[in-house]
C-alpha cells in the first residue's frame, strides 16, 4: 500500500450453491445527498471522489427474507497513508 489510490475492494459471499448473491449497495457521505456511489453485483472495486465518513446501505435477500445493513467507512484523501 502506498497511498496512491482511494479505492476499497468488496466481496460478497454467500453460502449459495453458486457462491453468488445479488447485493444492492448504495454509498454517500456521511451527512451530505451527493455524491452517489451505488453497485448490483456480488463483488467490485469502489474509486471514492472524495475522502471523509462514507455511508453505505446494503440490502440483499437470504431465505426469502428482506436483509439490510449499514456501514460507515472513513476514505483517506488519495496519496496518504493510514496511520
Amino acid at each position: 500500500m502506498d497511498g496512491t489510490y482511494n479505492k476499497v475492494h468488496w466481496v460478497a459471499k454467500a453460502e449459495y450453491p453458486t457462491g453468488y448473491i445479488n447485493v444492492e449497495i448504495e454509498g454517500r457521505p456521511l451527512g451530505e445527498s451527493q455524491p452517489i456511489l451505488t453497485f448490483t453485483n456480488a463483488g467490485g472495486v469502489a474509486d471514492f471522489p472524495k475522502p471523509g465518513c462514507w455511508t453505505f446501505h446494503l440490502s440483499w435477500s437470504a431465505h426469502s427474507q428482506q436483509q439490510v445493513s449499514i456501514i460507515n467507512l472513513e476514505v483517506l484523501p488519495a496519496g496518504s497513508l493510514p496511520g
